[in-house]
């Protein structure tokens, strides 16, 4: 509740009580520190948190950007009812418009498409659901009047976007190549060619090619084998530097929800290491989620929230549960396996046959090789 109220209704002033309160609990209790920091954390970005602001007529906050590919950006707008523009480009490094830049348009909408019937997912009754009642298709960019006056995931983007753009450039990578090269480097899928979408998709394995908590783990396996087995740093030194490797590799990604889950989890097991406590990961996940949503509620309804801390969820609930098979050496590395994928598997169910009507029994096996 406290975190929702400075969220919202932090001023600048009340900064410096809070940090005055953040060192009297240091020397009080360090186990507290943290929570503390969190809350200052939350309230720093609410001074720059300009949601509640009135637009005029015409003018179009973005919300959030659904595609920025070689040749098409696309992007939905803020507040209801919402607008989603579709602008072609000529190449990838046209155009500058980022998340909460202010665009104004004039011209008007084409209204959302007709819901047809399909089988499968049925787009048309996904914008209605999140409240899209019009879009627009330009061959420019529309005029942009005003940006966000400090934003992290501006500079998280602009990162991304010189990395893709880099990459892009590498004359001896055939175009699919670099596709899901860029796809598994920073989770962006938007380069990849349709045969190669589809074939990972009806495998079901499509989650390889999106940044997630298993990337970050991987990662974070890496650097604690750099920095503590190869470079030997050790206590603090080596937890801070690893700390940095995985918030450098959250801006790689755009800051995505899962990658955010991901890295805050790891982030709370340093700290907890520091503390020199024990860690319940169920615990950390359920604190990663309520830390989510307490900077952003709307996040609770993003398909790809969800499908994370389900599938990380399920992961737990089946390592912990069956954890006393007494399985040991190689056998329990495959166990591991099947305890993991079932666990993702089942509890994402309900989340995809909701979204989509379909459920894919092949990415249970294909997730295991």
């Amino acid at each position: 509740m406290f975190g929702f109220l400075i969220r919202d209704y932090i001023s600048l002033w009340l900064l410096i009580p809070l940090f005055s309160i953040l060192i009297i609990v240091f020397f009080y209790d360090k186990s507290l520190v943290f929570v503390s920091f969190y809350f200052l954390f939350i309230a720093a970005f609410g001074v720059f948190k300009s949601d509640t602001l009135e637009l005029p007529d015409n003018v179009f906050k973005i919300d959030r950007v659904l595609t920025n590919s070689e040749y098409k950006f696309k992007f939905i707008t803020k507040c209801f009812p919402k607008k989603i523009f579709e602008i072609r480009k000529s190449n990838y490094l046209e155009g500058d418009l980022y998340v909460g830049d202010l665009i104004f348009w004039n011209q008007g909408f084409e209204p959302a498409p007709v819901p047809k019937k399909l089988d499968w997912f049925i787009y048309a009754d996904y914008l209605k659901d999140i409240g899209v009642d019009g879009v627009v298709k330009l061959d420019g960019f529309p005029t942009r009047i005003g940006e966000e006056r400090w934003s992290l995931l501006k500079i998280s983007t602009q990162f991304k976007n010189f990395i893709i753009s880099e990459l892009l450039r590498v004359k001896e990578l055939s175009s699919n190549a670099k596709g899901i090269l860029i796809a598994l480097l920073t989770g962006d899928r938007s380069f990849l060619n349709k045969s190669t979408k589809d074939l990972f998709r009806d495998a079901g394995v499509v989650h390889v090619l999106a940044i997630s908590g298993m990337h970050v783990g991987v990662l974070y396996l890496l650097l604690v084998f750099i920095f503590k087995t190869v470079f030997h740093f050790k206590g603090k030194s080596a937890l801070f530097l690893i700390a940095i490797g995985l918030v450098f590799y959250a801006f790689l990604s755009g800051l995505s929800p899962s990658v955010i889950r991901a890295t805050i989890m790891l982030l709370l097991i340093q700290f907890g290491t520091l503390l020199n406590s024990k860690t319940d990961t169920l615990n950390l996940v359920i604190a990663a989620c309520w830390m989510m949503l307490v900077y952003e509620p709307m996040w609770l309804y993003d398909i790809g929230f969800q499908l994370s801390f389900s599938a990380v969820i399920g992961i737990l609930v089946f390592l912990n549960r069956f954890d006393t098979w007494g399985i040991k050496g190689v056998f329990s590395f495959i166990t591991d396996l099947l305890k993991v994928n079932s666990g993702a598997f089942l509890f994402t169910i309900p989340i995809l046959s909701y979204h989509f009507q379909i459920i894919n029994f092949t990415s249970w096996w294909a997730s295991f090789i």
